[in-house]
């Protein structure tokens, strides 16, 4: 009986090899306190969530700068912190461009709180956006 090599695992239905998923928790440590600097200004990303769904990929994200945004970006779930930052440069050259973007709330004074829950230590305490920071 011939045996697939382990390199060519194949799923059901698929012409090609199966591709490794990208690790949500790397990708939360490639992207978290890391700076982004589009046309000479920065802002500071802080991640909130990385949720998985059929395929689709959602980071809830916090853009620290000036002015300050909150932020959903769509990525596939074998992308790369990359295409997170390509799709956040992308928007923040032109924010009508909404193809991986949606915009949740934009502010000069952006001040994003969060409680933490008693029994979950995850829980950032308080993130504070404020410009030029």
């Amino acid at each position: 009986m011939p045996v697939k090599p382990p390199a060519r695992r194949y799923g059901i239905g698929l012409a090609r090899p199966l591709q490794w998923l990208a690790d949500p928790d790397d990708l939360f440590n490639m992207l978290d306190g890391r700076d982004i600097t589009v046309l000479g200004r920065t802002w500071r990303i802080a991640i909130y969530s990385i949720r998985d769904r059929s395929g689709v990929r959602w980071v809830q994200l916090s853009l620290s700068g000036a002015p300050c945004h909150l932020v959903a970006v769509r990525i596939s779930v074998r992308d790369s912190s990359r295409a997170v930052i390509r799709a956040l440069s992308v928007w923040l050259v032109n924010p009508s461009i909404r193809t991986a973007v949606v915009p949740v709330a934009s502010s000069a004074q952006l001040q994003l709180t969060m409680k933490s829950q008693p029994d979950d230590p995850a829980t950032r305490l308080a993130d504070h956006c404020h410009p030029g920071r």
